[in-house]
This record gives C-alpha cells, sequence and structure tokens, in this order.
C-alpha cells in the first residue's frame, strides 16, 4: 500500500509488496519467539513448533530474496520446488498464514508461563499491541463511482451483444471496470479485471501491450502488440471512457474503424474477419516486442552520443524529450507506482528508469540499457561478445562461462557498452535484410517449447 503520506512512509515505500502484503511480523513477537525458543527448544515439542516456523517463513519468501525493495542474490528453499508442475503454481506468501498460526501458539505458550514477572509480560503484549497498529486511513479501500452514462442506462444493450467481449479502458485496477460489467448484470464478457495477482503478471509477461494498459511504458509496434492481443482474446469492441481517450485515441485510431461517441465514452466496434489477420501468438509478439525495444535503446545511445550529447546526461526521460524514443510509441496511464517500481522502489521519480526501459551513462564512460524481459536467452547470446558486461537477472553479473539463462526467465536485463561496442551493438541489430525489421532479424517462437536463435 502506498503509503507516503503517512508516518513511516518512507520506510513502507521500500518494501515490494501491493497485493499480498499481510505478512508482518512485529519485532515484539519475534522476541517472544526467541524468548520461547531460548526456554523450550530442548522440548520436542517447543522444538517442533520453532522449526515449523523457522521453515514456513523461509517458504513464504518464495525463491527470490528482497531486501527493502532489492532482490538479493540467494539460495532459498523454493527455488528446489518453483520448476515442480502443480506445486509451481503455489502462491508462496500463503505460507505466512500457518507461520502465523504456529506462531499464535507459541505466544499463548510463552503468555500462559510463569517464568517471567507479569508486568514483563503485559509490556510485551502491549508492545505487541503498539508494533501491530493499523493504517486507519480509508483511502486505500475507497474509490470513486465514476460509472458513464452508457453503462448507467440501457445504452450499452443497444450497441452490444450479449455476451460479447469487450475490452474496457482504463483497464483492470486503473479503473471500474467491473462495477460497469456488473452493473449492466454481467451483460458482456471482459478480457481483464481484478484478477488474481498471479494471473495478471502472466498476462503482462505474455502480452506486452497490457503493461502499457497498466502503466506509461514504451511499446515498439503499439498497433500490431493490441491488434495481437484483440485477437487471441476474440474482442469484439474496444471501450475507453471519455476522460482517458487523450492518451489512447492514436493507437486506437490504427484499428481502422471510426469510434461511436455515446454516453460518455467511446466505442470501437471490431472486424471479425479482420482480426483472423491479427492473430499471432503471444510468445512471437513477446520476443519482437523485447528485441524492438533494445533496438531502440541501442540505437538511441548510439545516435545520441555521435551527435555530441553529453553522456552523463543520457537518461530515458531525456532521450524521450528529445524524440529520440518516438512518443506515438508511448502509451498508457500516468501512473506514478508501478509495479516496476514495486519490485524496484528505489527507481521512483529516477529519470533512467521511465517507460520500462533503463538508460543511462555507467562508470568508466560506459552506456548501460536495460529492459526487463521474458527472453533473455538470444538477447544474451547474441551480445555476450560485444556487450562488456551482462546481469540478468540484474543485479547478478553473468560471467563469459555462465550458463545462459533459460528462454523462459522473466527478469530484469542489463547490458553495458563503451563507445566502440555500442557502434558495435547498434549495426548489428541494424543487420537486417532489405524491407524487413530489426526484430525480423532475430527468429521469433511460435509454441511455448520454441526457442530463440
Amino acid at each position: 500500500m502506498n503509503s507516503a503520506g503517512f508516518p513511516f512512509g518512507a520506510v513502507s515505500l521500500r518494501f515490494g509488496g501491493i497485493a499480498e502484503s499481510g505478512a508482518y511480523l512485529s519485532l515484539p513477537l519475534l522476541m517472544i519467539v526467541v524468548l520461547y525458543a531460548r526456554r523450550d527448544w530442548r522440548e520436542p515439542f517447543g522444538k517442533l513448533l520453532v522449526d515449523f516456523l523457522i521453515i514456513a517463513s523461509i517458504f513464504s519468501l518464495g525463491p527470490v530474496l528482497r531486501i527493502a525493495g532489492r532482490e538479493i542474490p540467494s539460495y532459498l528453499l523454493w527455488q528446489f520446488f518453483e520448476r515442480l508442475p502443480i506445486v509451481n503454481d503455489i502462491l508462496v506468501v500463503r505460507f505466512s498464514m500457518y507461520a502465523f498460526l504456529d506462531l499464535a501458539i507459541i505466544a499463548s505458550l510463552w503468555f500462559a508461563s510463569t517464568d517471567t514477572s507479569q508486568s514483563f509480560r503485559l509490556g510485551f503484549a502491549a508492545l505487541v499491541i503498539l508494533f501491530t497498529l493499523p493504517n486507519l486511513s480509508g483511502i486505500f479501500w475507497a474509490t470513486a463511482v465514476d460509472t458513464p452514462l452508457f453503462f448507467r442506462s440501457d445504452a450499452y444493450s443497444h450497441y452490444l451483444s450479449k455476451g460479447e467481449t469487450a475490452l474496457i479502458l482504463p483497464y483492470g485496477d486503473n479503473g471500474n471496470d467491473m462495477l460497469w460489467q456488473a452493473q449492466t448484470d454481467m451483460y458482456f464478457s471482459m478480457p481483464q479485471g481484478m484478477a488474481a495477482p498471479v494471473f495478471r503478471m502472466n498476462e503482462r509477461r505474455r502480452w506486452p501491450i497490457v503493461n502499457a494498459f497498466f502503466e506509461d511504458s514504451y511499446v515498439p509496434e503499439a498497433s500490431e502488440q493490441l491488434k495481437a492481443f484483440l485477437a487471441a482474446h476474440h474482442v469484439d469492441s474496444v471501450i475507453v471512457a471519455d476522460d482517458e481517450i487523450g492518451a489512447w485515441q492514436p493507437m486506437l485510431s490504427t484499428l481502422g474503424v471510426p469510434p461511436i461517441r455515446v454516453g460518455g465514452i467511446s466505442l470501437y466496434r471490431l472486424s471479425q474477419k479482420e482480426m483472423h489477420d491479427w492473430e499471432r501468438g503471444s510468445l512471437e509478439m513477446n520476443a519482437r516486442f523485447e528485441i524492438e525495444r533494445l533496438y531502440t535503446l541501442v540505437a538511441v545511445a548510439d545516435k545520441y552520443l555521435s551527435n555530441g550529447g553529453d553522456l552523463k546526461a543520457l537518461t530515458a526521460v531525456k532521450a524521450r524529450d528529445l524524440n529520440l524514443i518516438p512518443r506515438n510509441s508511448l502509451f498508457g496511464p500516468k501512473v506514478r507506482f508501478s509495479s516496476n517500481l514495486a519490485r524496484n522502489p528505489q527507481l521512483i521519480n529516477d529519470p533512467r528508469f521511465a517507460y520500462g526501459v533503463w538508460l543511462s551513462s555507467w562508470s568508466d564512460d560506459r552506456v548501460a540499457v536495460g529492459e526487463y524481459v521474458w527472453y533473455p536467452k538470444p538477447l544474451i547470446a547474441r551480445f555476450r561478445g560485444v556487450a562488456s558486461e551482462i546481469y540478468f537477472p540484474f543485479p547478478n553479473s553473468l560471467s563469459s562461462d555462465t550458463p545462459v539463462p533459460d528462454t523462459h526467465a522473466y527478469g530484469f536485463l542489463m547490458m553495458i557498452f563503451d563507445r566502440e561496442q555500442l557502434g558495435r551493438a547498434a549495426e548489428l541489430l541494424n543487420a537486417t535484410p532489405q524491407g524487413t525489421s530489426p526484430a525480423r532479424n532475430f527468429s521469433t517462437v511460435s509454441s511455448p517449447t520454441s526457442t530463440l536463435q
């Protein structure tokens, strides 16, 4: 929860959880565990309680250790389970429920003991209450009801067929699309909603355009990305609230259909015949997206420096301001606290990281380019002989003898180039057959089992 305006807000912002963020063990409770373990460690029941608490807590951390919002190289136990079928779908933070149950038993036994004075136990009870006081502000739970007239009246039934699929912008929890759907008595379906966090993250990884639905991001080939998503989800209509149309109209205009303005929304009716021509696999679109975006970053940095730009001033925001990153490929709501920043809250307001990409100077007059990728293998293999340093997932450094990660390995990829290497990388990316885009110089994927060369 973003609580920057409240006491200790600066501290809480460094914790990466947005959903499923209730696993908080206060210092007084941890001290009680220590006192209980010191007293009853040698007892079989006491040892069982303490050991179970440790195991459940470690499992709840998942495969990656995060401290103050940063990923720390570690070997947590869940790494050995996350590749197993069925088990890999477990939401590991839920292990904290068992940890809390165990902790409640430990605390009850310690408070019920007579080995310490009553005043000492009462003091700890007061500290437990003090350290678990909630944020009483209701801002996290409240939102304005902004239902357009189109959904409040029966207008929707004149423009939509019952049961058809409509994509609504703003998307997901950026708006109230689920409320609008409910107010029509579930008259239509949607390819979106406040689904489980794991499902939402998988959609964002599979379909690059979904990141733009959630937050301001750079989307090369945005029109093709949108059309592929619409075709894959069999969307019949796209609906945009009037107060959001300015952000989306440039991209939606590429659908080739005029919008219908009615009841506070713009409605784009799609042709199923054209949708057939738009069909592309999510793996192909993701691979094209990652390659095109990396091409832009390398080409931007090379062009900027070739024109005499100051390396120390190079940032993703500056590249946008100079129109080196095309403004017509920046889409999405202007949200300050994005999922990327939730994983790395120290990047809030950092101009080097913007629109889902990293662009900056590095030590010794080098250039750093970075992006979140789902298919690092072809990019790493291609640039390993060009870049002076490669980090994946950042900040883990890949040496020359480190195995290339599996094709499906989501994380932040950072590459470091000196001036000569940057020029070579730009030439490498631009060396495509005549009439093709840079992305097509890389083979794409057509099935989950395919690999990129």
